[in-house]
């Protein structure tokens, strides 16, 4: 249970982004698309639709596919069953594989894990050895990443994130030109991720539609997770404010 954490809803690894590809089934004597099949076995209750619009992983020695594509496929198989909102408490990291990189909270990010480099970063573009993330995973020692099953340091994979690591803009900017709330609407875990030009500490203030406080907090980070699912479904307000001033609205939708 150490993996197949309750964030996860308990099940790893059966999800569309890593059955959308090509498998050889003997009993048809081809390669068939896993999707497909389970389709034409009649597991869905309903369409879904042009395989070719879902999203697709990649095993990280594809060389035909995109490196920080494999690299995000590689992190959420191995790595998002607790680095996802709700997955280990105290620290904010989002490594599944539909969660945009900027709101990942891994790029010149404060490293949160006591068992981290306090004075150092998640990742820092263009230097892979300076980089918490690729330090723990190519280790060995107590500190490795992840801290339970595994003896070896899959070699390959840590060549080719030291190589996504190092081809990172130095100067690398999020691109949150306005305040994110991820997913909305949402069923549970909600990422609010401040603008880059706001200045912290950030007010925030969550409102029932019917004006009734749900939920105060000052943001010291640029980036904070909810859990909504303690919630009723319904719409929700937060209000934001920066310290220089600057306020913001945004709806919430719990579904």
């Amino acid at each position: 249970m150490s993996c197949h954490t309750s964030a996860a809803n308990f099940v790893l690894g059966v999800e569309t982004h890593q059955l959308n590809s090509d498998f050889y089934y003997p009993e048809l004597g081809r390669e068939v698309n896993q999707l497909a099949h389970l389709d034409d076995l009649g597991v869905f209750d309903q369409s879904l639709g042009d395989l070719d619009q879902l999203p697709r992983a990649a095993a990280i020695d594809d060389e035909q596919a995109d490196l920080g594509l494999r690299i995000r496929s590689y992190l959420d198989a191995n790595c998002a069953s607790c680095h996802r909102p709700g997955g280990v408490s105290g620290v904010n990291m989002d490594l599944r594989f539909n969660t945009p990189l900027f709101l990942s909270n891994i790029i010149n990010a404060p490293n949160m894990s006591n068992a981290s480099n306090q004075d150092g970063v998640i990742v820092k573009p263009g230097f892979h050895q300076h980089s918490q993330l690729w330090i723990r995973d190519a280790s060995l020692e107590e500190t490795r990443m992840p801290p339970i099953g595994r003896n070896l340091v899959d070699e390959y994979y840590v060549d080719k994130l030291a190589e996504w690591i190092d081809g990172l803009p130095t100067d690398f900017t999020s691109g949150a030109d306005q305040n994110y709330i991820y997913p909305n609407p949402t069923s549970d875990w909600i990422n609010v991720r401040i603008r880059d030009d706001w200045e912290l500490p950030v007010s925030m203030s969550i409102y029932s539609i019917e004006g009734r406080v749900i939920h105060q907090a000052e943001m010291e980070l640029v980036s904070d997770y909810l859990d909504f699912s303690v919630l009723p479904s319904g719409t929700y307000i937060m209000n934001l404010q920066s310290a220089s001033g600057e306020r913001e609205t945004k709806r919430i939708v719990r579904r």
